[in-house]
């Protein structure tokens, strides 16, 4: 694999948000490793750009890991495009983009571990408790909100929680209009996205009733309510583990061009 640069693909929020820092910190950690030649981290918000990465790979041959968590507009649409117009002729890079890290199977077990020790950690019954995953969603490609159904009827599965419920913020159901018809009583709610910025500081927050956040994902955030709390995770990019899946997606793409060279 030292021949091999590892490129972290993420949306981002601009250069000096905390979502930007921490992809820049993993993509560290996973140079640290010694398992790539180089590791990049690369943004549609923020520098460098999709457009920088191509000519800063080291060797011939790339993987790109979507931060992401769908098969949707920007992994299909936006990050090829724009990853391959930096490309060149005289120098071209044998490209693999690997799917999302939402998709990856290990998101699953993740979640269902952090649902698991906030239930530990509040005491909370899980038979009376209620899971609410937020996703982003969108109009133009409805992969996003498969994906956010699909990790919700994994966690359904994987403990007996009184229900598991999802909401989006960029098409229907809302987060209002789920809260407005869903049973009253503790509630988990574990935004689908990996950064967040003002997704998970301030919107989702706010329409949970809770105080805008200044700072940070880092550990889940709870208001008492009349009949139960709420809870707020922080989004993936800052769980337990998200930094061994992304080890494993990267390793799984590897795999696959090797094993095609045979």
């Amino acid at each position: 694999m030292m021949q091999t640069t590892l490129i972290l693909a993420a949306h981002g929020d601009g250069d000096d948000s905390e979502s930007n820092a921490r992809v820049r910190a993993m993509a560290s950690e996973l140079q640290s490793d010694g398992g790539f030649g180089r590791v990049l981290s690369i943004f549609n918000k923020g520098t460098p750009t999709f457009e920088d990465a191509l000519p800063e790979v080291k060797g011939t041959r790339a993987v790109v890991v979507p931060l992401m968590t769908s098969d949707g507009y920007f992994a299909n649409d936006v990050l090829p495009r724009r990853l391959l117009a930096g490309q060149t002729e005289t120098e071209p890079i044998e490209v693999t983009i690997a799917p999302p890290i939402g998709v990856a199977t290990e998101i699953e077990s993740m979640l269902a571990n952090a649902v698991h020790d906030v239930l530990a950690q509040y005491s909370l019954n899980s038979s009376t408790t209620g899971v609410l995953v937020v996703g982003h969603g969108t109009t133009r490609n409805a992969k996003s909100s498969k994906r956010t159904k699909a990790v919700a009827q994994a966690l359904a599965e994987a403990i007996p929680l009184r229900g598991v419920l999802t909401a989006f913020l960029d098409e229907p159901p809302s987060i209002a209009s789920i809260l407005s018809n869903g049973p009253s009583g503790d509630l988990i709610v574990i935004p689908f996205l990996f950064g967040g910025g003002e997704h998970v500081l301030a919107d989702i927050p706010s329409a949970l009733g809770m105080d805008t956040l200044t700072r940070g994902y880092f550990e889940p955030v709870s208001l008492r309510r009349d009949d139960g709390i709420t809870i707020l995770l922080p989004p993936l990019g800052w769980m337990p583990g998200i930094v061994d899946v992304i080890r494993s997606v990267a390793g799984e793409a590897l795999a696959d061009i090797k094993a095609a060279r045979v």
